[in-house]
């Protein structure tokens, strides 16, 4: 079984989830988008591993170990050679959902540690002091392309939060957007995302849960979609 791919920066290369046979572990693997080339391991592990997000030049993947000790952690692992994976964050909490600003410098990501799953940033790969984004609970933060706004999900509203600086990093204005029910995706990955203008591509469950497993590649969407649901260009 593969699940929970995602893109390297170069769109040359999918990175996604394998069931280990005969273990109960999930590793990561990646493979040429076009089918060129075979799928080769990223990672070795007794547990789960869910990728997350690549560096903008590349260079490092962030995914998500969970762990039956702590919980859903934050790693990264080296994709320009060779090399361990190193832990970017553990706690007694979980942490997932993390999101790389579009200069690598931030990342975005989920923790439960207030009692309520919140979205907070630190500093890319160093971390540090992390700052608090939304209150009252929030999941999904996903970075718009320009790096000006980190959009996240809270009660059924899909809320952006205005970035004002990153030297030093500041927040300005966090303000809803529009109401939508997102479809919920395991381990904080989010079901939505945003284009370089401003759009938003949002994944809708129809029907029921189907048995068939497989990974699709689809060229020229934009197109698809306006034959499928009216976009405002305006």
């Amino acid at each position: 079984m593969e699940a929970s791919a995602i893109w390297t920066p170069d769109g040359e290369r999918i990175i996604f989830t394998v069931a280990q046979p005969n273990r109960n572990s999930l590793s990561l693997h990646w493979m040429a988008a076009d089918g060129s080339s075979p799928m080769e391991r990223l990672t070795s592990t007794d547990y789960l591993h869910m990728p997350a997000t690549v560096s903008p030049d590349g260079s490092l993947l962030v995914f998500t170990e969970l762990h039956p000790d702590t919980g859903a952690d934050i790693w990264i692992r080296t994709l320009s050679g060779e090399g361990a994976p190193r832990l970017f964050l553990r706690t007694p909490f979980d942490e997932h959902g993390a999101s790389l600003s579009p200069d690598g410098r931030l990342i975005a990501y989920v923790s439960n540690e207030s009692g309520n799953k919140e979205v907070y940033v630190e500093r890319f790969p160093e971390g540090g002091e992390k700052v608090t984004i939304s209150t009252g609970g929030a999941r999904d933060p996903v970075w718009s392309k320009d790096g000006r706004e980190l959009f996240f999900h809270w009660n059924d509203t899909m809320v952006a939060a205005e970035i004002a600086s990153s030297e030093p990093f500041t927040v300005g204005r966090v303000e809803p957007l529009f109401e939508y029910t997102l479809t919920l995706l395991p381990h904080g990955r989010a079901s939505y995302d945003v284009t370089r203008d401003g759009r938003f591509i949002m994944a809708e469950r129809v029907g029921g849960e189907s048995s068939v497993h497989e990974f699709q590649v689809i060229t020229n969407l934009f197109p698809l979609l306006e034959d499928r649901v009216p976009i405002n260009s305006q």
